[in-house]
């Protein structure tokens, strides 16, 4: 089935040496956090943030995100500075992974809010087809059937798996005519799913919304298996045998994570 709702992802949050680096201070001598590497989805990269300033200052850290724009914002209950221009590891700095500009530093205040929206997003110009949501995909971790001899029947698991299905449909850069109400433009369509599915290839967690209007609402995923790949490790977008300049990934399935 398809969706009804215009769905949309928010992902890039993967963090190594070149991005991991907080400089900042609480006025005195600089304090170097530094952010675990690995890869988040946006909520977990706040709390990865706060974690990390958390560990090397003396004030306690909130870090919060407007979901709507993805501008972060970090407070405590003292003033203290975000040094997003003068750090002494500016050629590391999460701060633009983070949303804030670093051409000067955040100073004179216990809140800033970033002006960039951290990480990147995706939306697919169309309802989302062979849809199956997650509480209609559910799997038993490495199950095991056994009977008795009695005939009873015993399954030993190790946990649930819930997954979701789609196919992402009708990625153009064509200009949309009027009838084709179902379809948004973009001018770079094609290369934004190429993007989108450049990352999710690497097997990085990512945050899926089926109503991209409440961005509140979502859920942790990463690529399980593509048409292509049993891993989820590659993938091929497809142009539509009888819509030229129209592309799809065939179907997709995503692992629902905690």
């Amino acid at each position: 089935m398809s969706l009804t709702t215009f769905s949309k992802f928010y992902y890039g949050h993967t963090i190594t040496s070149v991005n991991n680096a907080i400089d900042f201070d609480e006025g005195g001598t600089e304090l170097q956090a530094t952010i675990a590497n690995g890869d988040y989805t946006l909520t977990e990269f706040l709390v990865a943030i706060k974690t990390a300033m958390d560990a090397v200052g003396a004030l306690t850290y909130t870090v919060t995100v407007d979901r709507a724009t993805r501008f972060i914002t970090i407070s405590s209950t003292s003033n203290f500075t975000l040094r997003c221009n003068t750090g002494s590891r500016s050629g590391s700095s999460a701060y633009g992974l983070m949303g804030f500009d670093t051409a000067t530093n955040k100073t004179g205040a216990s809140t800033y809010t970033g002006t960039i929206a951290s990480g990147s997003e995706y939306k697919p110009q169309s309802l989302l087809i062979e849809h199956i949501a997650s509480e209609d995909w559910l799997e038993k971790n490495d199950a095991v059937v056994n009977e008795s001899a009695s005939g009873i029947v015993q399954v030993i698991f190790f946990g649930n798996t819930n997954f979701i299905q789609m196919n992402i449909r009708l990625a153009t850069n064509k200009v949309i005519s009027a009838c084709q109400t179902q379809i948004e433009y973009q001018a770079n369509g094609v290369s934004n799913l190429r993007t989108f599915m450049e990352y999710a290839i690497t097997k990085a967690k990512l945050e899926f919304m089926p109503d991209r209007d409440t961005p509140s609402t979502f859920q942790k995923i990463l690529l399980e298996k593509t048409e292509e790949s049993k891993n989820g490790t590659s993938f091929k977008l497809k142009e539509l045998k009888k819509a030229a300049g129209y592309f799809e990934t065939g179907t997709l399935v995503w692992r629902v994570v905690s």
